[in-house]
């Protein structure tokens, strides 16, 4: 004799609830609603088993399944959050080597942007070392003695190289309290900015190469906020002043891939000792300092 379900799975109600979740799977999709698109997929899977297959047995398969669909969505979570952040550590140790290599072209590292004869600025160093980033042929479509924004350079911004692009991933986002994807909706921009400041190898007045300088020498960061690759556009930290944001990809967790001389690249959270130097300005243009190598 087979045993019906409870009550709940009747049909009027389940096809109202079943109606709900399609609303909730579409509201999910609109905000990227990561959990709710999830649950709603399972409650809805669940009201079809009870629909379809009016049995205890049914009822009880389709919760469980709701619980494992949970459990396994928390862990993905957990698991594509370090591998986002792999990527950015990756793309980070790609710019510090197109660093060094430009230094043995030019004999020196860049200064911040390129200049016109009057001495303004016109484009970033993220755009001069294009060709050490395998990327000669957009190198040579700038107008080089153009700014960022002249009518044709304006045109080269959405092709900005994969190594500067933000890497997509999931965030927490507060005012939800949903996991989002975080998609690539401003095409253009990024996260890495050097870290700028009085003493600074992008600021200096005279050409400095790596063999003058301290191999712990701090060199870029992610910026809080998006930038514009092509603009002359840096953090900038000014002596007995607040520091700069460095909440990347406003996580919320406070942390960002810092990248040094030495190639070496670092998950920085601001909570521990080991980056206590981000909460203040004046030991953070210590790091920053092109400062000369010991002997």
């Amino acid at each position: 004799m087979t045993t019906t379900a409870p009550a709940t799975t009747n049909r009027p109600i389940a096809f109202l609830l079943a109606l709900a979740c399609i609303g909730l799977i579409i509201y999910g999709i609109s905000t990227s609603a990561i959990e709710l698109i999830t649950l709603a997929c399972l409650l809805l899977i669940w009201l079809l088993l009870a629909l379809c297959f009016r049995t205890r047995w049914t009822f009880w398969l389709g919760l469980g399944l709701v619980l494992v669909g949970i459990f396994a969505q928390s862990l993905t979570l957990y698991m594509i959050d370090p591998l986002s952040i792999h990527q950015r550590k990756e793309n980070m140790r790609t710019l510090l080597a197109a660093f060094h290599e430009y230094d043995k072209v030019h004999g020196h590292l860049p200064c911040y942007a390129s200049f016109n004869p009057q001495g303004r600025p016109l484009l970033s160093w993220r755009v001069l070392l294009l060709p050490h980033l395998g990327e000669e042929q957009l190198y040579q479509e700038f107008h080089l003695d153009e700014p960022w924004n002249s009518p044709h350079n304006l045109k080269l911004l959405p092709r900005i190289p994969e190594v500067y692009r933000p890497v997509e991933r999931m965030e927490h986002d507060t005012s939800t309290g949903c996991s989002i994807i975080k998609t690539r909706t401003h095409p253009g921009f990024t996260h890495i900015a050097a870290i700028r400041g009085s003493g600074s190898v992008f600021d200096s007045k005279i050409a400095v190469n790596i063999a003058q300088m301290s191999s712990n020498t701090l060199l870029l960061a992610e910026a809080a906020e998006l930038i514009i690759w092509t603009k002359p556009e840096d953090v900038i930290v000014h002596r007995d002043s607040p520091t700069p944001s460095f909440h990347a990809y406003q996580s919320g967790r406070g942390f960002t891939v810092l990248g040094y001389l030495n190639g070496s690249v670092v998950n920085c959270y601001e909570n521990e000792k080991e980056s206590a130097f981000l909460n203040d300005c004046n030991l953070l243009l210590e790091r920053i300092a092109c400062l000369p190598k010991l002997k």
